[in-house]
């Protein structure tokens, strides 16, 4: 606004000192009237470009504040949308397990024809700056509604009749009702899969820290249902051979000493495993653990291999209040009831022939106890065969655990012919000796099926599978049935 009144000013200042303007306004020397109204003329011709000057300038003004103001206002939008995203995967199951109906099982699985939903996972994502993320992972889940307590004392038999005189048979109702409308509903439960910060200086350096996914093998990382093949998990991730996730910090990086080729590592510091690892870590010894991986993709090929290397404690304990009343004194102690060190050497390898792939991963896995832990329920009944420990009790031993699958797919080139359809087909073989003492889970599996994906954001699973425990007393194989709708949004 003062730069065009300036303007205006001078431009008045120039027509008054032009030729035959007058240089003053006294009697003496005033000019013609012809010429005094030129001038007049010229005065109000001045004055009226000089408010037009200034509400030229006003506009201006104005346009700039509009102007500034969309800019920030989409600056405000473009950073929001950087910062925070939100997405995630569901789920949706059609399944049904056959086995006799006297058989073990039973303690397991239901063998109806189910519908069912066990997974349902939202992300947080928030890239507070280019160097500052943090990841938020909530798996959400229907349960504990209807877990069945696996008899955790054991059934009582009558030994003459052999009939069950007694049931610790215990299945979980999480329905409530609302205090104020009185209606029933059952809720669920939350599940903290992932929370952690990380800080990305460097590609070769970078820190997280909070609870993250364990860095190793393949299919731990890569654990979303729309993006892993079959349906079923493999018994290396169900019995968590090694831990699925932690409680700590993890130093991460790669390089890339040529092209299409980069070496990664990992080294992770946590609490480790305990009964409540997340909140509380009941001994003083730190789980460690390092990852290396070399990975290498160039046009119709390529290949992971890596390795990953855990050591760590477990601890738990029970506590007690020791009253004397003679002495009027009180103490607290602490009992410990399982303690064991384990050491997991994990192991992975896939390869990529255009739409074929190998993926395979070796888990090892020795656990030393310092206080072992004493079996009850079904474990004790089928390792044993002695629910009511007529010569117990029974503590678990040292042993040692394998497990190794192969996993094989192919996806056929129908590309060229059905561009909105991938179609890829499966074997998935599994060998899971979770415990070379206690037998009684030892298994063998065998699953195959077919996906299809009309949508990069769907995809649909048929899978049959074979299950055969190393314990006869489980009865005939354990066969299972299931489609899948996965999504991913």
């Amino acid at each position: 606004m003062n730069k065009a009144i300036t303007t205006g000013y001078c431009l008045f200042l120039a027509l008054c000192m032009a030729p035959g303007a007058p240089l003053a306004a006294d009697d003496t020397n005033a000019p013609p009237p012809d010429d005094r109204q030129r001038i007049d003329a010229l005065e109000q011709k001045v004055i009226g470009q000089q408010a037009q000057i200034e509400q030229l300038g006003t506009e201006m003004q104005e346009m700039r504040d509009t102007q500034e103001l969309e800019q920030f206002s989409g600056a405000i939008d473009k950073n929001a949308q950087s910062k925070l995203q939100i997405f995630g995967f569901f789920d949706f199951t059609f399944s049904k397990y056959f086995f006799r109906d006297d058989s073990a099982y039973n303690v397991y699985f239901g063998d109806s024809w189910t519908f069912l939903m066990n997974n349902i996972n939202v992300y947080i994502l928030s890239q507070m700056t280019p160097q500052l993320s943090a990841l938020l992972e909530l798996r959400f889940s229907f349960l504990p509604n209807g877990f069945e307590n696996d008899y955790p004392k054991g059934p009582l038999i009558d030994g003459e009749r052999g009939e069950l005189i007694q049931d610790s048979y215990d299945r979980t109702n999480s329905t409530i009702r609302d205090s104020f409308s009185t209606a029933y509903f059952t809720p669920g439960s939350v599940t903290i899969e992932r929370a952690l910060l990380t800080w990305s200086p460097l590609e070769w350096f970078n820190v997280m820290v909070g609870r993250y996914l364990t860095p190793y093998g393949i299919w731990n990382l890569d654990h979303g249902s729309p993006v892993v093949i079959p349906v079923r998990l493999p018994y290396l991730q169900i019995r968590e051979m090694v831990p699925l996730s932690q409680l700590g910090v993890e130093i991460y990086g790669r390089f890339f000493p040529m092209t299409g080729l980069s070496l990664n590592y990992a080294v992770t510091v946590s609490n480790g495993r305990g009964p409540m690892d997340t909140v509380l870590d009941l001994d003083d010894n730190k789980a460690v653990g390092v990852k290396l991986q070399a990975v290498y993709n160039r046009n119709w090929f390529g290949f992971n291999a890596g390795g990953y290397v855990y050591y760590g404690s477990y601890t738990d304990h029970t506590k007690a209040v020791y009253v004397d009343a003679e002495n009027q004194t009180v103490e607290v102690g602490v009992k410990p009831v399982n303690a064991y060190d384990e050491l997991c050497v994990a192991a992975d390898l896939l390869v990529r022939i255009d739409g074929l792939v190998l993926q395979s991963e070796y888990v090892w896995r020795f656990v030393k106890f310092d206080t072992p832990f004493r079996m009850e329920g079904i474990d004790l009944l089928m390792q044993t065969g002695d629910p009511l420990e007529t010569y117990g009790p029974y503590y678990a031993a040292n042993n040692i655990g394998q497990d190794v699958y192969l996993l094989l797919s192919y996806t056929l080139p129908l590309a060229r012919y059905i561009s909105w359809l991938e179609i890829t087909a499966y074997l998935l073989g599994e060998r899971n000796a979770y415990n070379d003492v206690e037998t009684n889970r030892n298994l063998m599996m065998l699953s195959g099926g077919v996906n299809l994906r009309p949508s990069p954001f769907v995809v649909l699973k048929v899978e049959y599978g074979v299950a055969k425990l190393q314990n006869e007393n489980y009865g005939a194989p354990l066969k299972n049935f299931a489609t899948q709708i996965a999504v991913s949004f």
